[in-house]
């Protein structure tokens, strides 16, 4: 993926996080996942409210997110299913002609993590209620590997 791809996935998780600022923001929230599969194209938002883990801390296990309180929360919200149409397009695009497709969606999964580290996502996040030890998660739906907070891409890539 590039820059251009980054800062469109950026700007769509900035939308939607400010859509759902007063509902799902609107309790203490611990976590929030972009879960991306470049091989079918698919990006997907969810949110585990501090509430749903402290009753069930099961829940902070990557494999359990389609059990968070908020799962797949943005998938009727224009501002994140319109960008993710055409983003998702491009990663499978991208995943597809890739000499190693597991290096491809390594770099993929790299650029979701970059997307939330971008100003206009923090920003977004201020109406929000994080809990003390929020955080973002990107994780590597294969092997679980985390990939938030991001690394800087080497040139060689």
């Amino acid at each position: 993926m590039d820059e251009a791809w980054t800062s469109g996935l950026a700007a769509a998780l900035a939308g939607t996080l400010r859509e759902l600022s007063s509902t799902v923001g609107a309790q203490p929230v611990l976590r929030i996942a972009i879960d991306c599969h470049p091989w079918h194209g698919s990006l997907h938002l969810s949110v585990l409210s501090k509430q749903a883990a402290d009753d069930d801390p099961l829940l902070l296990e990557p494999e359990e997110m389609d059990g968070w309180d908020h799962s797949d929360c943005a998938r009727e919200l224009p501002t994140w299913t319109q960008a993710c149409e055409r983003l998702g397009a491009q990663l499978q695009a991208a995943y597809q002609q890739a000499e190693d497709p597991s290096t491809a969606a390594r770099i993929a999964l790299r650029d979701c993590a970059a997307a939330c580290d971008d100003q206009r996502v923090q920003e977004a996040l201020s109406s929000w209620q994080l809990a003390t030890d929020f955080r973002f998660t990107v994780t590597h739906p294969d092997d679980d590997e985390e990939l938030y907070p991001p690394t800087r891409r080497k040139n060689a890539e």
